[in-house]
């Protein structure tokens, strides 16, 4: 059961963010993102799931394994997040 009183709206932009921007360059198995960024399979497949229901990603299985990639309006949006990230470095 999700404790409400432990969500905070940065965790919630944070890591579909986060997703986002780490599938830039090529697809990714979800293992691996959760691996990547440090959070759960669970959770990260949660995500994936809404990101994919936004049209923002598209997965495919190969074999046990379901791998992401960024659909052209996740591209643009994580073109988008990268471009506001390094204005402020």
């Amino acid at each position: 059961m999700t404790d409400i009183n432990n969500f905070t709206i940065e965790g919630f932009i944070r890591v579909p963010s986060l997703i986002l921007l780490f599938l830039v360059d090529e697809r990714k198995f979800i293992a691996d993102i959760a691996k990547n960024l440090d959070i759960t399979y669970a959770y990260t497949s949660k995500v994936v799931t809404l990101l994919e229901e936004g049209k923002f990603i598209t997965t495919a299985n190969v074999g046990r394994k379901r791998y992401c990639k960024l659909t052209d309006k996740g591209l643009k949006i994580s073109k988008l997040l990268l471009k506001t990230k390094n204005q402020f470095k």
